[in-house]
C-alpha cells in the first residue's frame, strides 16, 4: 500500500509542473524527475548524483545558469537558487529536467533546507570542477542494467 501512495505522489510530482507551465502553440513539454543520492553545491552551480542502477552512481553538472526562472520575477535574484522542500515534507531530494520540443530547456532543482540532510553532501571547492560546469552539456541520462 505504502509503494502504491509513494508510486501515485511520484507520478504527481512529474505532471503538477508541466501542467503550470505556459506553453506557445505547439509546444510540447517533457519533464524527467529523478531522485537524489547527494548534491554538492559548487560556487558554480550543483553537482547532482544520482543512481545509475544498484552499484553504479551518475553525476550530472548544472550550471546556475540552466535554472527555472520564475516568471515575472527579476532574472537576477532567483537564478539558480534550488526550491526548498518545507520541513515535515517527506518527499525526497530531487531534480526535474525540463524539455522543450526535444531540446533541453531547464532545471528545478528541489532540495532539503537543512545542509545535514543526509542528501546533501560536501565537495572541496577545486577549481578541476570549474571546467566541468564551464564546458558541461546538456543533461544526458544513464541508467544501467539493476
Amino acid at each position: 500500500m505504502k509503494t502504491k501512495i509513494a508510486l501515485l505522489l511520484f507520478v504527481m510530482l512529474c505532471a503538477v509542473p508541466l501542467l503550470a507551465q505556459e506553453q506557445e502553440e505547439g509546444d510540447s513539454f517533457f519533464c524527467v524527475t529523478i531522485p537524489a543520492y547527494k548534491i554538492y553545491p559548487h560556487s558554480k552551480g550543483y553537482i547532482f548524483t544520482y543512481r545509475k542502477n544498484s552499484v553504479e552512481i551518475g553525476r550530472l553538472f548544472f550550471p546556475y545558469e540552466w535554472f527555472w526562472n520564475k516568471p515575472g520575477g527579476s532574472e537576477g535574484a532567483i537564478k539558480g537558487v534550488p526550491i526548498t522542500l518545507r520541513p515535515g515534507n517527506t518527499v525526497w531530494p530531487h531534480v526535474s529536467i525540463f524539455y522543450r520540443n526535444g531540446e533541453f530547456s531547464y532545471v528545478k532543482l528541489y532540495t532539503r533546507q537543512d545542509v545535514g540532510h543526509q542528501s546533501w553532501g560536501l565537495r572541496s571547492m577545486s577549481p578541476g570542477f570549474d571546467a566541468a560546469f564551464e564546458n558541461a552539456d546538456p543533461p544526458i541520462l544513464e541508467f544501467g542494467k539493476p
